[in-house]
């Protein structure tokens, strides 16, 4: 019996974008003095577009007869549901990155010092291919309980923004350098050679402590 409908679809997808103007309006403002803030309303109606895309995506996506893992442990589900996130985003942002393709993720990096609320400014196939499909593939195939679900995506929401807030250097050099740090965690980037941090700023003094930046970053989802 599958626990996640178009209801729960609908829910999940207000929880996600509830977060993500909230917290991404919050972000942008305290970080105005960091991060120029550049065609606010492009960025807002394109955000609304995709809000659509992303609802019609999340209707189908809670259809699909994907399952397994539906009567594990919570915490192992979690595991999966966060594994499945990171194979997908990965795999599919460097594919994006390629010659042919690259016109259809072209629009996210308009920005190259992005802000909170362009984490999510992109052309419709990527909002659908990529963002939405990397955070709703891994509930729908392992049943995730809805509550839960809402707590996934609450909290990949505020993630996104805070990698594109101007406080993660990480995702900075991904928009900079253009060819580094694609997936959510480090794990990908450091398997296949893509992971990137700037010798000089991975440490940080504090007197007699400091700071592995590096070590830091590894922690970091985006």
């Amino acid at each position: 019996m599958n626990v996640i409908g178009p209801y729960e679809a609908f829910v999940s997808w207000g929880v996600f974008w509830t977060t993500y103007w909230v917290f991404g309006g919050i972000l942008t403002y305290f970080f105005k003095e960091k991060r120029k803030i550049t065609n606010l309303g492009k960025v807002i109606s394109n955000l609304l577009v995709n809000m659509v895309w992303s609802l019609f995506g999340s209707l189908i996506l809670s259809q699909l007869p994907l399952r397994m893992l539906t009567n594990s442990y919570l915490v192992t589900k979690f595991l999966v549901v966060y594994l499945i996130a990171d194979i997908w985003f990965y795999h599919m942002h460097i594919m994006l990155h390629q010659g042919q393709l690259y016109h259809l993720h072209k629009r996210h990096h308009e920005f190259s010092e992005p802000f909170a609320l362009t984490g999510l400014y992109s052309d419709i196939y990527e909002c659908i291919f990529l963002n939405t499909l990397a955070g709703g593939l891994g509930p729908v195939i392992v049943q995730l309980p809805p509550p839960y679900i809402y707590i996934w995506l609450a909290i990949i929401s505020w993630n996104v923004l805070i990698a594109h807030s101007g406080s993660s250097m990480i995702h900075d050099y991904h928009h900079s350098k253009f060819k580094y740090n694609y997936g959510i965690s480090f794990i990908f980037d450091k398997l296949y050679g893509t992971w990137y941090i700037e010798p000089e700023k991975r440490d940080i003094n504090l007197g007699n402590f400091k700071i592995d930046m590096a070590s830091l970053a590894d922690l970091h989802i985006r």
